[in-house]
C-alpha cells in the first residue's frame, strides 16, 4: 500500500505577459509532467496548503528548459511566471497487489 497525494489546482502560465495556460488541473503529487506541469510548480506544489494562492516565477531550468516548448510557443531557456491555486487536495491510499 502507498499514499499518493492528489491535487486539483487552477493554474495561470505567462510568458512577456502572454498567457499561454489557463486551466484547471487534476494531478497526483510526483506525477504533475504527465499533465504538463513543469517542475517548478510542482515542488512549490510541495508547500501549499489548501486554498492558497501564488505568483510563482519559474526559472527556464525548471520550466521547459533548452528545449522551450513548441505547443505554447515557449522560447528555449525561458523564465515563466505561472499564478497558482490550491483548490482541493486528498491523500489516498493505493493498494497494490
Amino acid at each position: 500500500m502507498c499514499v499518493c497525494v492528489c491535487v486539483i489546482v487552477h493554474i495561470i502560465g505567462r510568458h512577456e505577459g502572454r498567457v499561454f495556460e489557463d486551466r484547471d488541473v487534476n494531478l497526483v503529487v510526483g506525477e504533475a509532467s504527465e499533465v504538463g506541469i513543469v517542475d517548478g510548480v510542482e515542488q512549490a506544489l510541495k508547500k501549499f496548503k489548501k486554498g492558497e494562492r501564488s505568483l510563482l516565477k519559474v526559472q527556464a531550468k525548471y520550466a521547459y528548459g533548452a528545449a522551450g516548448c513548441a505547443d505554447h510557443d515557449i522560447p528555449a531557456n525561458t523564465d515563466l511566471e505561472y499564478e497558482v491555486e490550491l483548490k482541493k487536495f486528498e491523500k489516498v491510499r493505493v493498494f497494490h497487489s
